[in-house]
């Protein structure tokens, strides 16, 4: 095929009309041709600025052709088997034509299609989702709302959009007036109200509330525990109006362990702002439950798509926190009450504790005027005879005090102690039973003496007055007493405290138990003075042994030092019958320089010879030399002489 041009299209577009000409004409010229999908394609910005995309086709088909018409030498029309006619152009200025059912059009623009046989260009045409597409088609508007959804779906699914069927009653054109950080925060608020609106159920953990019980005493704080609870929801509403409150979502709630009573509740979601005093007030005015979603306890990792978001609102309990409840104010309002009941109780326990201690104090001072007209004898005999009621010495108000308040005021302190009431409620007991009467049931005898450790102290004076007043006992207390007393005074025997008492209350001692006075006297055993000239004489006797012992020793090393100078007068006495030679000897100088010498003489015996030259000099005797060498035998004087002859030391 050629082409010749005098005027109009160049060669290429010319070849390449020629080749739209030639596939037009073989493509609607077959029986059966496959059509292409409807396409569409929809985009979107998000609220953060993002871009989104989607693509959605329809299905291809092959489809029987039962007529065809040419309309011009660029366009046909063909009639399907099922009746539709579809409008087939070469793409140029594509005007839909009138009574077509569809318009699909060929783009073809290479020139080279121009030499292709007609079979092998019929089998190029085959690709023909990508050189053909619908210009109008009964299905286009489906598909491009298909795709507008799914731009919508992804936009939603990202937490990325706000679109009016999100929620009706929000008003788009705030939008306008925000940040891209606001916008994406009002899309994660409209989220969370949809996941709501489609969840059958939540779960809420349980809450620890502080109940501040304001009492007259003080500030008190009593938690309140409420247990987590699982709620199924249902008639789920966004934004209903509520007269001056518009919650995000208001539902029917029913408790599954019965916590709650079925009830409305109202669920507000917090991504910035939380519900506010202004807005609890009203919502305690309604009286009806109310539950706030934190969406900053949300917790994710990364960017968060809608499905993750839901999946972290079902799993995550302690997101929602109890704003109102009229069942937690009830049970609040019960810890108050009661709270208050027991302050109230603590009052009056107080002021009856304030009245018993005015008359108690009246009672003291009465019964203390009465014992402060006694003199000191008479004042202990009545303190004796009221501490005898006494399980164990023990006396009962207002004695005790007025006791205690008198002798402190007579500076007697040391009579006011409990160890001393019960002591001479102890001695009295002893003194009653030698006396015949019936022994106090709460007095244990002999085992008095060392069960109480702040009494053993007196211990020898109990004991004393064991001796003095006699009383009867049987065979085990007799040997328990006597081992008891042997056991102290082998501890005083060793100037030891422990069984030694401070004479402070003898003076009152010896007027309530005046048989008992030789034992409270001040040379008396068991005193702490009396301890003191007991380790006084112990150590007396310490240092006379210590210095008996120092003398013996001396005695002893002077009788072994003259018996070693006799040993060794009679071992030396040989060495006095010879005396030093004068001008026979020489000096030790030259002496030590003869060969001779050198030979015969080891280093101990110049040494010697050393010593021997320098006591002959010194005015020393040979006897007196020879005993300075301490010789332990006769042989070793004999030895020593031979080597002074040796030297020519001695005459």
């Amino acid at each position: 095929m050629s082409f010749r041009h005098k005027a109009g299209n160049q060669r290429g577009d010319c070849m390449a009309l020629a080749a739209r000409a030639a596939l037009m004409h073989q493509w609607v010229s077959q029986d059966f041709i496959e059509l292409p999908a409807v396409k569409a394609t929809s985009f979107l910005r998000g609220v953060s600025g993002r871009r989104y995309s989607a693509n959605v086709s329809g299905e291809t088909g092959l489809v029987q052709v039962v007529e065809r018409r040419w309309l011009n030498s660029q366009s046909a029309e063909v009639t399907l088997a099922d009746g539709r006619v579809i409008h087939i152009q070469i793409r140029s200025i594509v005007s839909v034509a009138p009574g077509a059912d569809a318009v699909l059009t060929l783009e073809i623009d290479h020139p080279a299609l121009a030499g292709m046989e007609p079979e092998e260009l019929l089998a190029s045409t085959r690709l023909i989702g990508d050189s053909s597409c619908w210009e109008s088609h009964p299905d286009l508007e489906r598909i491009q709302a298909l795709a507008e959804k799914a731009v919508k779906q992804q936009g939603a699914d990202a937490l990325d959009a706000i679109e009016p069927d999100m929620d009706p009653t929000f008003d788009l054109s705030l939008l306008d007036g925000m940040t891209a950080v606001q916008r994406g925060e009002t899309a994660l608020h409209l989220a969370l109200k949809r996941i709501l609106e489609r969840a059958d159920n939540i779960r809420v953990a349980g809450a620890v509330f502080d109940v501040d019980c304001g009492l007259k005493g003080g500030r008190a704080v009593v938690p309140l525990r409420i247990p987590s609870c699982s709620f199924e929801l249902s008639d789920v509403r966004l934004e209903q109006h509520l007269g001056n409150i518009v919650p995000d979502v208001l539902c029917s709630a029913s408790e599954f362990d019965r916590e709650f009573d079925d009830s409305e509740l109202m669920i507000e979601v917090a991504v910035t702002h939380r519900v506010d005093a202004a807005k609890l007030a009203k919502i305690r005015e309604r009286g009806t439950a109310c539950l706030e979603l934190d969406a900053q306890r949300l917790y994710g990792s990364g960017r968060m798509n809608h499905a993750e978001l839901e999946e972290l609102v079902h799993s995550s309990p302690n997101a929602f926190r109890w704003v109102y409840h009229p069942e937690i104010e009830s049970r609040i309002k019960a810890v108050q009450e009661a709270a208050e009941r027991k302050e109230e109780r603590r009052r009056r326990l107080e002021d009856l504790e304030r009245q018993a201690k005015v008359r108690q104090a009246q009672d003291i001072q009465r019964y203390a005027d009465r014992l402060s007209a006694l003199k000191f004898a008479p004042l202990l005999q009545k303190y004796v005879s009221d501490l005898r009621p006494g399980l164990r010495g023990d006396l009962v108000e207002p004695q005790a005090s007025a006791y205690q308040q008198l002798f402190q005021k007579i500076k007697k302190p040391e009579l006011a102690t409990a160890e001393f009431a019960h002591l001479v409620w102890c001695l009295d007991c002893i003194r009653s039973a030698g006396l015949g009467h019936m022994a106090h049931p709460g007095f244990t005898g002999v085992a008095v003496i060392l069960t109480h450790k702040k009494l053993l102290s007196y211990a020898p004076l109990m004991l004393a007055a064991y001796r003095t007043y006699r009383p009867n006992l049987t065979d085990r207390e007799a040997q328990e007493l006597a081992r008891t007393r042997t056991q102290v005074l082998e501890s005083l025997a060793q100037a030891e405290a422990t069984y030694a008492r401070n004479p402070k209350t003898d003076e009152a001692l010896r007027l309530i138990f005046p048989e008992l006075s030789q034992a409270l006297g001040p040379n008396a055993t068991g005193t702490l003075a009396g301890v003191e000239r007991q380790r006084q004489i112990l150590q007396r006797k310490a240092h006379e042994a210590r210095e008996r012992k120092l003398a013996e020793q001396k005695r002893e090393e002077e009788e072994w030092l003259e018996l070693q100078r006799k040993q060794l007068d009679s071992l030396v006495a040989p060495a006095k019958a010879r005396n030093w030679t004068r001008g026979g000897g020489v000096a030790f100088e030259r002496w030590s320089r003869f060969d001779s010498v050198s030979k015969s003489c080891g280093r101990g015996q110049f040494e010697l010879i050393r010593r021997a030259y320098q006591a002959r000099e010194s005015g020393a005797t040979p006897a007196t030399f020879i005993a300075s060498e301490k010789p332990e035998s006769a042989q070793r004087v004999e030895s020593l002489l031979a080597s002074l002859d040796q030297a020519f030391l001695l005459a």
